[in-house]
Parts: structure tokens; C-alpha cells; sequence
């Protein structure tokens, strides 16, 4: 399903005040160029223009700010829920946005404001729990619209 354009909006562009002819295509053809031309721009400009919902694993790295670059090229527009968790995916603890983090559209920054014992404090203030894979993001990713 195209995500930037539809079969209908591509048949009725007009290139110098006419229509152009798409005829000699069908609705699938069309749909399928379409999302070749949107994998084309993806990976030209390696990030996405829609929202998408997933869960993500990140590295924890005993800092106050998780990065979220690391392994995605498009920022979080909400998190669901942020989680510690161990090899077999088991929560350790739960962290609530606005109380443990806030949300910034490339990265997650500890929160000053609430220490507890899964929270590392040092010089620098609460960090990220440092383990692989042990800090997972659900939420919506990508940007809301097309700039």
C-alpha cells in the first residue's frame, strides 16, 4: 500500500494542464511502481515520511541520554512504553515517560527529577542501564508528514 501517493493521484497528474494518459497500465502496475519509487526515496534519504508502530531493542549506555540513532534513521514521535529487559525479554523495570524520561524526537533523556535503585546516579546524574539489547521502545516512529 503506498504510503506518499495513491494509483488515483497518479492518474489524474497533470503535466502542463493536461492529464496524463496512464491507460496502457493497470491499477497494479501503477501500484507497484509507486512503491518502488517510495523504496527508491527511503533509502535515498534513509528515513520515512509516515508513521509507523513498532518496538525497538537499544543498547543501554550508563549515560543520562539513549541515543535512538543507533539502529533507527528516523526519530520517536510517541513511546508506548520504554522498558529494561533481560535476554529472554523479560521486563525488569518500567520506565514512565515524563517521570523516569523525556521524549525527544532523537533521543530518550533520563529525568532528573526521580532517582530509584534501578537507576544508576553518578557524577553526570540518572544513566541508561549499560547491557545489550536491554532497553526496548515501543511507539510510534517516523514523521507525521511530509516535509
Amino acid at each position: 500500500m503506498p504510503n506518499y501517493a495513491t494509483v488515483a493521484q497518479l492518474q489524474a497528474f497533470k503535466v502542463a494542464g493536461a492529464v496524463i494518459d496512464l491507460s496502457a497500465y493497470s491499477d497494479a502496475e501503477l501500484g507497484l511502481n509507486i512503491n518502488i519509487a517510495e523504496t527508491i526515496v527511503e533509502s535515498y534519504v534513509n528515513t520515512i515520511f509516515y508513521s509507523i508502530t513498532q518496538s525497538v531493542y537499544f543498547n543501554g549506555n550508563q549515560n543520562q541520554n539513549l541515543y535512538l540513532a543507533q539502529f533507527l534513521n528516523y526519530p520517536i514521535i510517541s513511546a508506548s512504553t520504554c522498558t529494561e529487559v533481560d535476554e529472554e525479554d523479560t521486563v525488569l523495570w518500567t520506565y514512565e515517560e515524563g517521570t523516569d524520561f523525556v521524549l525527544k524526537p532523537w533521543y530518550l533523556s533520563k529525568n532528573w527529577n526521580r532517582l530509584s535503585y534501578r537507576i544508576a546516579s553518578g557524577s553526570t546524574g540518572p544513566t541508561w542501564p549499560r547491557g545489550l539489547r536491554n532497553i526496548k521502545v515501543t511507539g510510534d516512529w517516523g514523521y507525521e508528514e511530509v516535509p
